[in-house]
């Protein structure tokens, strides 16, 4: 495995203070000694923070590096039932990830919302005692394994129904038993039979650490994201660990989540690939106060001297400290520095574009907006965020920002747990200001509110507060990357020119492939036509004899033939369902097709891959592929390598070294097509072919540059 592709695990606790575990709070009376060995042979910061004080903005911050309150996550978290709220075409971890070849998994509490297929066509219902409307034998939309995971195991959430797994795309099991809300259960719904809450927390454990095992056998790169499911509500620790610390039974629960994290992590050590393998743990926001928990935070600390807050002030919902500053550890034995800490600010939104950072690849314009690369940070450098402010969210949506040193909240007060919150005996006086202004290095308990005593300060901050608001994003939109990729590409030297546009060109390198289905008749009658976005002139992809979608009618392919080959070509869609191809070796479809989001849709290696929508520009812009291929390889007449290629969609890779078994669709779709359906692929070189499809499809910038790959490696 490549240095530049390492393993990546990502380990999320749910409702995890920052004063839980032992190495931040000397006088945590729960033991972590995992979470603290952890720490010892890494990096640990002591001012990370999510982005939100509750679970569902987190989640998606995290994943995409952008801030929740961009999206539709406003405010609290996504309801039982609910729809997704981590965008289809928006690029996330596992999805860039997936295109530089990792195997990506999930094990845990999703959180992000689902789509439910009902009976009745109608929402799911939420509440009521019966049977539900929900169809579980129909699979579920919506979930990781649309956004980029290859397989999840886990549950939306374990306090919300359906109380039952998930393993990807459907239910484990048919939930077809009734539960009222109980202690443990605060929504009442279906429940699979002697469902048992115990045992969810040790089974995503023993899931990850089985898929950790299985792909390191597969010597392929993995992604695992494992938010787990405690120590949030329903507080279930099992008969073995009831018991064991002095914090009771959420005290327990930790101590039994520290356990599960030390399984994981030596499943990774077993598996030898520990010295290249990230690994970073973290919350998802701060402490619970009573209400669903009991006893909650601020209880706890009055009956086993026991504080979640860790000595800061503020709990999960707030907009103070110990709503949003969590614990933050990060291990890479071959890249980080061992047993040691940074005070620099992190957020989770800066993991997307560090590890983009890793792997190399360049961050698009539509993503990461709110990202800031944390490796120099966390290798004892100087953290981004010394320049880039941060933005807190609360529960409810109200917002502070923090700079430097200071914090402003833009509210008049950063509580935002109502009569669960601050007790009284913890309260400053009622200071009568619309909004707090704390200076965390001499205040980090934010005790003295200094709004009234710099108001400039104060209004400097809310004004750069609503200019990150209004900016759509806090970083600035990349520039400069890579110039050999992406739309505008100019040929690399040694390349050939396949279209520029002008019809000279596309009569002397271009012909119609003449195959089985073939229908019309040189010149070719592609129209040379105004390029509707950048002036100029393209090709059209409009012949008669295509007409009605007859593919292999009237197709082209170049004159010359290639084997191994660099190719850059630019296509733009004029409207819904626009279909054309192209054909590497005129037998390989890389599919072009508007609305089309599965194996056989836009970006993929044709029912070979998953469709790379969410790099898609859209109709009415251009777009671009970039490709390496690499041809079959053949010994005494018989294939011993398949082809294999390497893709990227607009600038971002989306395919690393995808293996071609065969060639799909038939005999209409090119050379060797009715060859044993598809799979006696011949050891002829061929052409690029484009196809028709009687659609407004257009080309322009194409170029060629042929290659001898002697290994078997497409990388760029």
């Amino acid at each position: 495995m490549a240095a530049n592709t390492p393993n990546i695990v990502i380990i999320l606790a749910d409702d995890l203070g920052y004063g839980d575990i032992t190495c931040y709070n000397p006088a945590s009376k729960i033991p972590t000694p995992n979470i603290d060995q952890l720490a010892a042979g890494g990096i640990r910061a002591t001012d990370a923070h999510s982005p939100a004080a509750v679970c569902s903005p987190t989640r998606y911050g995290l994943l995409t590096g952008r801030y929740p309150w961009r999206g539709i996550l406003k405010q609290g978290v996504v309801a039982p039932w609910g729809t997704s709220a981590l965008e289809r075409d928006r690029l996330n971890i596992p999805l860039l990830l997936r295109g530089y070849g990792y195997a990506t998994g999930c094990f845990g509490k999703w959180h992000l919302g689902l789509t439910w297929q009902t009976k009745d066509g109608n929402a799911p219902v939420p509440v009521g005692k019966g049977l539900s409307n929900v169809d579980f034998t129909k699979p579920i939309k919506d979930g990781p394994t649309e956004r980029g995971f290859d397989t999840w195991f886990g549950v939306d959430a374990p306090n919300f129904p359906p109380y039952v797994y998930i393993q990807d795309d459907k239910t484990v099991g048919i939930p077809d038993t009734h539960v009222e809300k109980a202690f443990q259960l605060n929504r009442p719904g279906p429940s699979l039979k002697n469902w048992n809450l115990e045992r969810i927390l040790p089974d995503v454990g023993r899931k990850a650490a089985q898929w950790i095992t299985d792909q390191a056998k597969a010597k392929k790169p993995y992604f695992a994201y494992i938010p787990l499911p405690s120590p949030h509500y329903p507080i279930v620790p099992i008969k073995a660990w009831q018991g064991t610390t002095a914090a009771g039974a959420y005290g327990d629960f930790v101590a039994q989540t520290d356990a599960v994290i030390g399984e994981i992590l030596q499943a990774i050590k077993d598996t030898g690939t520990e010295e290249n393998t990230l690994v970073i743990f973290t919350s998802d926001n701060g402490p619970e106060v009573a209400g669903e928990v009991k006893p909650g935070v601020y209880e706890r600390i009055g009956l086993s001297d026991h504080d979640s807050r860790g000595g800061l002030r503020g709990v999960k919902r707030d907009l103070w400290e110990g709503g949003h500053r969590v614990p933050f550890i990060a291990k890479w034995p071959a890249k980080l520095p061992s047993g040691t800490t940074t005070a620099e600010t992190l957020c989770h939104t800066d993991i997307f574009a560090m590890i983009a950072g890793i792997v190399g690849s360049p961050v698009a314009e539509n993503a990461g907006e709110d990202s800031i690369d944390m490796f120099p940070a966390l290798r004892g450098g100087a953290g981004g965020r010394r320049k880039v402010p941060t933005i807190h969210q609360s529960g409810d949506g109200k917002l502070a920002i923090r700079d430097g040193s200071w914090v402003y909240i833009d509210h008049t007060t950063g509580q935002n747990n109502g009569a669960n919150g601050e007790p009284p005996a913890l309260r400053t006086p009622d200071h009568g200001q619309p909004g707090e202004l704390f200076n965390l290095a001499k205040d980090p308990r934010e005790q003295t509110n200094l709004y009234a005593k710099d108001r400039g300060r104060a209004a400097r901050m809310k004004a750069m507060l609503e200019q990150l608001k209004s900016a759509g994003r806090s970083m600035p939109i990349p520039r400069g990357g890579r110039k050999d990729i992406g739309i505008g590409a100019k040929p690399l030297p040694g390349a050939e020119v396949l279209m520029d546009g002008s019809r000279q060109m596309l009569d002397d390198k271009w012909t119609y492939w003449q195959g089985p289905r073939f229908r019309s008749s040189l010149p070719i009658k592609w129209p040379v036509v105004p390029d509707p976005v950048d002036g100029g002139t393209c090709v059209k992809t409009d012949d008669p004899a295509a007409a009605g979608g007859v593919y292999g009618a009237a197709d082209i392919v170049t004159k010359a033939v290639y084997r191994d080959f660099r190719l850059h070509i630019e296509f733009w869609i004029g409207g819904p369902g626009g279909n054309s191809g192209v054909y590497l070796q005129n037998r390989y479809e890389i599919q072009i097709c508007d609305g089309d989001r599965t194996s056989h849709g836009l970006g993929a290696v044709i029912n070979e891959t998953p469709a790379p929508y969410h790099m898609y520009k859209g109709i009415g812009k251009w777009n671009s592929y970039d490709i390496v291929f690499r041809a079959a390889r053949f010994a005494g007449g018989r294939m011993v390598e398949k082809p294999l290629t390497t893709i990227y969609l607009n600038g971002q890779r989306v395919h690393t070294n995808v293996r071609i078994n065969q060639v799909w669709g038939g005999p209409f779709s090119g050379v060797d097509g009715g060859n044993d359906d598809g799979k006696g692929i011949t050891d002829t070189p061929q052409g690029l072919k484009l196809q028709c499809e009687g659609h407004d499809v257009r080309y322009r910038n194409a170029w060629i540059k042929p290659l001898n790959l002697v290994k078997a490696d497409t990388e760029f």
